[in-house]
């Protein structure tokens, strides 16, 4: 695969997972990540909160898994992905209202 289609692979699954957004189990456990920190929303945000949730219930299982091994095959080998800069923005978040 010619390096411009690897490329255009890599837009193409990072797109399609925004559209796809989080599974529903990961859905709830930001969600319980963002309470156990006292993180709240408004109304309009908790009708997102569930309409998300039922969106991502709408996506098949298949399709998830199709999505993630494309992912696997079009990342560069050796990237990482830096699991500790989320709880930093979180926490400067909290930090910065309250």
């Amino acid at each position: 695969m010619k390096r411009s289609d690897l490329n255009h692979l890599r837009r193409l699954v990072a797109w399609v997972k925004c559209e796809i957004g989080q599974s529903p189990d990961e859905l709830v456990k930001t969600m319980r990540n963002l309470a156990e920190r006292g993180i709240t929303t408004d109304d309009a945000g908790k009708a997102r909160i569930v309409q998300a949730y039922d969106a991502a219930r709408s996506v098949p299982k298949y399709v998830r898994d199709a999505v993630k091994a494309l992912d696997r095959y079009a990342r560069p080998p050796g990237a990482v992905v830096d699991e500790q800069a989320a709880p930093r923005r979180i926490q400067d978040a909290k930090e910065a209202n309250g």
